[in-house]
């Protein structure tokens, strides 16, 4: 049986982090860049979760939730991300209250009430974009913490299935077009050769 389910302010769970701004940089920093995030958003990061905040709050650690604020979607940072920092694009989230990493991860991507509520937090007339104040406003549902992470556990099975699934596709496509690719060319030049 399903416990009663409460209504929470993010701002009242968790902090944002703000980016810094890629203007105002003086050393020549690495920067973490929007297809990392996407190689962490198809790759959950499965270490050492990070709930701290560093001694440089704009420097990534493995196992940092990371927000993407152009897409709304939130990644949990890998191996490969350690020690960049992160732009205006993205903010870093750092939990008050114990809220299961997973759990929140399928609320900030798929869960459809808060896809509305970032929809009417979001700022920008052309191009749509969240910020901080507005992720702080959006409401998100809560359960027991062991609900929450079995719906986290189940959310993240289907991701890692579904990355699997895409790049075996994407395999088998590169090895049919390079088959392809060869015959085509080949066929070709006995064509040309024999004009």
């Amino acid at each position: 049986i399903m416990s009663q389910s409460e209504l929470h302010k993010l701002g009242n769970l968790t902090d944002f982090i703000a980016g810094k701004n890629v203007n105002r940089l003086t050393s020549n920093l690495n920067e973490y860049s929007v297809q990392e995030f996407e190689y962490d958003y198809a790759h959950p990061y499965e270490g050492k979760m990070n709930f701290s905040v560093p001694s440089d709050p704009n420097m990534i650690t493995p196992g940092d939730i990371i927000i993407n604020l152009q897409t709304g979607k939130a990644a949990i940072a890998g191996e490969k991300s350690h020690k960049k920092f992160f732009s205006q694009n993205f903010s870093k989230v750092v939990f008050k209250k114990e809220f299961p990493v997973y759990y929140f991860l399928y609320l900030m991507n798929e869960d459809k009430n808060f896809q509305k509520e970032k929809k009417i937090y979001s700022t920008g007339s052309v191009i749509k974009r969240l910020t901080n104040s507005g992720l702080e406003e959006c409401s998100v549902k809560r359960f027991s913490l062991k609900e929450e992470e079995a719906i986290g556990d189940i959310y993240m099975s289907a991701l890692k299935i579904k990355t699997q699934a895409t790049e075996q596709a994407e395999k088998i496509l590169a090895i049919n077009l390079e088959i392809l690719n060869q015959y085509v060319n080949s066929e070709n030049k006995t064509l040309k050769e024999g004009k």
